[in-house]
Formats: structure tokens, sequence, C-alpha cells
């Protein structure tokens, strides 16, 4: 495989790890909309406490996808140059982000 494959298939691994992780970023932050309202009756209440629950339960799913790209984005930008390698350091720190924001 050239060089060039090698790069593209890197990168396009790192988007797809990053893709990944963003997809289940954003179903958490849907269930957890759910908590927008602190009201209801005891049986809401208990529901929503259950899906807390749940929740804190997936992160250890949410941090083995942000690493899995993490990794891959270190690799790419290993490979990358320039204008690449700054767009890729970018994805890497807002997925981070959106991570840290989460857990």
């Amino acid at each position: 495989m050239c060089a060039y494959h090698f790069c593209f298939f890197c990168v396009q691994a790192f988007a797809d790890l990053a893709a990944e992780f963003m997809s289940w970023m954003r179903a958490v932050k849907e269930r957890l909309a759910k908590f927008a309202e602190p009201v209801g009756d005891k049986e809401t209440l208990s529901g929503k406490i259950t899906l807390l629950k749940v929740l804190q339960s997936e992160l250890p799913e949410g941090q083995a996808k942000l690493e899995a790209a993490l990794i891959k984005g270190s690799q790419a930008c290993a490979i990358v140059d320039g204008e690449d390698r700054e767009l890729i350091e970018e994805e890497v720190a807002v997925l981070q982000e959106e991570y840290d924001s989460f857990s």
C-alpha cells in the first residue's frame, strides 16, 4: 500500500471513530435532556434516578470510544502535515471536551 493510501485510511479511521463517539455522545445528551425539569411525581423521579444510574454505567463505553478515537487521531497526526494536522488536533480537543463536559 502506498503512503498516500495509508495516510488516507488512517485519517478515515479517525473520522469514523470520532463520528462513532459523537453519535454515542448525542444519544447520551438526548437521554439527559429528560432531566431538564426536576419535577414530577415519585414514579417519574424514580425513573429519572434509574436512567441516571444507567448513564453512569455507560461511562466506560464512552471512555473506550473516546480513547480509540484519540489513539487513532494521534496516529493520524503523526503522518499528516500542516493544516490537516491542525484540523485533527482541533477535532481531538473537541472530542475530549465533549466527554469531559459529560463525565
